[in-house]
């Protein structure tokens, strides 16, 4: 969970984290009187979930930010002593990102120009949603891993581990972007139809129409 308080405004925003369940298994076998001992373990060791309302005000730079890591790591040990052992294993990592982000329309230029206009010249007030963007991926990676352990007393246990990096790489992600209706409507005598005598295809050939703002974005909206 988490809260944010606005400096000026002091209002606060509660997060909207659903719950999360981390998974994790261990299996080891290892026979009679045998040196070996073989394992294997699914588990999760990195992952974080950032997620707000509709209304929170930094939906902008994040609306939602979740990525999930699991490991799969099978493991062989020997014993190489009666108070030693090493053991090693490869790592198999699977990591899933998803992130969700809302859209201003005040930030958008609404003719390249020159000059270029962008629509707060128009009077839209920042923070003015019109659209979110969503990413969503997945990557594959793979490392390895050797520990050793000890008990040089009766008293003392020692163990130490090097992990390899995994580095993930999500080449392959899909960025969605979805129109959200803003019921904004440019009074007659806007820039998009005056300032080009009624020549932008909104604008029906009338320089004093109004333009809706949501059918006049509606065609940047094409799918993935």
């Amino acid at each position: 969970g988490g809260s944010f308080t606005q400096d000026t405004t002091f209002r606060e925003w509660e997060g909207d984290v659903p719950t999360a369940y981390v998974p994790h298994l261990f299996l080891q076998y290892r026979g009679n009187n045998s040196p070996f001992a073989y394992g294997i373990g699914v588990y999760a060791p990195y992952g974080l979930t950032s997620q707000w309302t509709d209304s929170f005000p930094g939906r902008f730079q994040a609306l939602k930010a979740a990525l999930a890591t699991i490991y799969v790591q099978p493991n062989i040990s020997w014993q190489f002593h009666d108070r030693w052992s090493v053991g090693v294993g490869p790592i198999f990592g699977h990591s899933n990102v998803e992130l969700i982000q809302a859209l201003d329309l005040s930030e958008q230029v609404a003719s390249p120009g020159p000059p270029v206009v962008r629509f707060s010249q128009f009077g839209i007030p920042a923070r003015t949603e019109f659209a979110r963007a969503t990413l969503e991926g997945s990557a594959n990676s793979f490392g390895g891993h050797i520990g050793l352990f000890g008990r040089p007393s009766e008293q003392w246990t020692v163990g130490v581990r090097f992990l390899t990096p995994l580095e993930f790489e999500y080449d392959d992600a899909d960025a969605t972007f979805t129109q959200t209706p803003t019921g904004i409507v440019l009074p007659p005598g806007n820039p998009i139809c005056f300032g080009t005598g009624g020549a932008h295809p909104i604008c029906g050939g009338d320089p004093n129409a109004t333009v809706d703002v949501d059918a006049l974005v509606g065609g940047q909206f094409t799918g993935t």
